[in-house]
């Protein structure tokens, strides 16, 4: 089974015509623990790809996920929600 990490942006968010937009997969290999040790590292990387990328201010999606056999993700294992500025996350007021 092949694994990786995925980075979408939110596109029309609360419309009838919201979307996904792939923007990018990273294969990662998972090793004899299976892919539940790389969870927690999802925001890290969805983060840092973020900050290293062209990427403006807008809602994102990250998700840890099994692939299928042409390489597309098929099934979610974990996901985060990210809200960017477009150089650093957006955190709700207190």
């Amino acid at each position: 089974m092949r694994h990786a990490f995925t980075i979408s942006q939110l596109i029309g968010s609360g419309t009838r015509d919201e979307r996904y937009d792939l923007l990018g997969v990273v294969e990662v290999n998972v090793g004899y623990r299976g892919p539940e040790p790389l969870a927690a590292h999802l925001r890290t990387w969805a983060v840092a790809t973020l900050t290293a990328g062209p990427y403006g201010f807008g809602r994102y999606y990250a998700s840890l996920d099994l692939l299928d056999e042409d390489g597309e993700p098929a099934q979610v294992i974990a996901e985060e929600d990210i809200d960017w500025s477009g150089s650093t996350l957006l955190v709700p007021a207190s």
